[in-house]
């Protein structure tokens, strides 16, 4: 560990995390259980952020093959102990989900995309058309077939982010809540940051940037350039009743929006190829269901927009008509930290004792509980769990 533990001053503590989402407190989860004294600084409340703005998706589907596929195979995999670990019930269910099939184009590119995940030892499963219609009756009858993935979940974001929190407060962490950073200052003679925010100061040789989208502010302070810019998804809130599907429900064409992919032509309209649309549908357990996503580049703008929300449910209505008619009752819009190679920053950086924990884009759920055990890690000098190369910030 450098230089973590003890220092001189009544004020000083092992380590500050900087972000109160569900990367942020997963750190400082993460280190409190390998005994580091930790505080998180969140300059609004817990899960204020892109963590209380998204789904609760644990996927693999949606991964491009190679370091990033590990990556998150081993984050998954951690869900089931921490969810045991925790005092606060984090509502992880691990389930299949399912991505369908429009145009019988579509269904040649998803065939290949199965073999080439089976080759690659992925739990994943080809269905045909009736195969598909068994599976989720209420699916439109002229869809072509589709794709099981069978060790996937879901977990509430909010609550996830909450119960690591309160772990980390019974190992001994702290939390401060409504403390917007406003400086950082490194003493590189004495090895100190010193973390201003608006109404405290606080001292540690170690400080852990895990801010999402506000990650390039906190790089600021000390001149430290952070490749992140914010990428909004709106999504929408069904009312409660009987749900239209049994388990997470996405369009294959997801990843051709999220990876901004040319291998076919979608059979999309304008605004949809615009907006950046494709098609999520995901139960809850409060008894109403999710719908998404879009993908837009609007700078730090939390505000839904009419047009983005009537082409959701468009969009999702062409895959399950029978949703025509079921009101929705609350929408928002959540910003994804976006790096252009679409892989989160998990580094440390030029200046010792400063590292960065943030651009996981829509995948941050994820990857959450793998990224504080990583950089826990790296912080305490440990071998990794992944070759830390391809995360680092040097790659840009």
């Amino acid at each position: 560990m450098e230089a973590v533990k003890g220092g001189q001053r009544s004020d000083m503590v092992d380590a500050i995390v900087i972000g109160g989402g569900v990367i942020g407190t997963s750190v400082l989860y993460h280190l409190a259980k390998e005994g580091v004294k930790g505080i998180l600084l969140e300059k609004g409340e817990l899960a204020d952020g892109t963590s209380g703005k998204c789904d609760g998706n644990v996927q693999r589907g949606d991964t491009k093959p190679g370091i990033d596929f590990d990556f998150v195979k081993l984050g998954q995999e951690m869900f089931p102990k921490i969810a045991e670990e925790l005092k606060i019930d984090i509502q992880w269910k691990k389930e299949t989900s399912l991505m369908v099939f429009e145009t019988e184009q579509e269904c040649e590119a998803g065939k290949a995309f199965v073999k080439e995940q089976q080759k690659n030892g992925r739990s994943i499963k080809y269905l045909d058309q009736r195969e598909m219609l068994e599976c989720e009756p209420n699916l439109a009858k002229d869809l072509h077939g589709g794709c099981q993935f069978e060790n996937d979940g879901r977990v509430n974001p909010m609550l996830l982010t909450i119960g690591l929190a309160d772990g980390a407060k019974r190992l001994g962490a702290s939390i401060k809540e409504g403390g917007r950073v406003i400086g950082i200052r490194y003493d590189s003679l004495g090895g100190v940051y010193t973390v201003k925010t608006e109404t405290e100061i606080y001292c540690a040789p170690v400080v852990i940037n895990a801010a999402g989208v506000w990650a390039p502010v906190i790089g600021a302070f000390l001149d430290i350039d952070i490749p992140i810019i914010p990428r909004q998804g709106q999504i929408l809130v069904a009312e409660a009743g009987e749900l239209p599907v049994s388990q997470t429900v996405t369009e294959f064409g997801y990843l051709m929006t999220k990876y901004a992919k040319g291998d076919y032509k979608r059979n999309v309209t304008p605004d949809m190829e615009e907006f950046g649309i494709a098609m999520v549908v995901e139960p809850t357990e409060a008894g109403n269901f999710l719908v998404g996503s879009s993908r837009q580049f609007r700078g730090y703008d939390f505000k839904t927009d009419a047009k983005v929300m009537r082409v959701l449910a468009r969009r999702a209505m062409r895959f399950f008509p029978c949703i025509r008619d079921i009101n929705v009752i609350r929408s928002y819009a959540g910003l994804r930290p976006y790096t252009k190679d679409q892989r989160a920053i998990l580094s440390k950086t030029e200046l010792k004792g400063f590292y960065v924990a943030a651009g996981h884009e829509g995948g941050g759920i994820t990857q959450a509980l793998v990224t504080g055990r990583f950089i826990s890690e790296l912080v305490l000098g440990k071998p990794t769990c992944i070759d830390a190369a391809p995360f680092s910030i040097n790659r840009f």
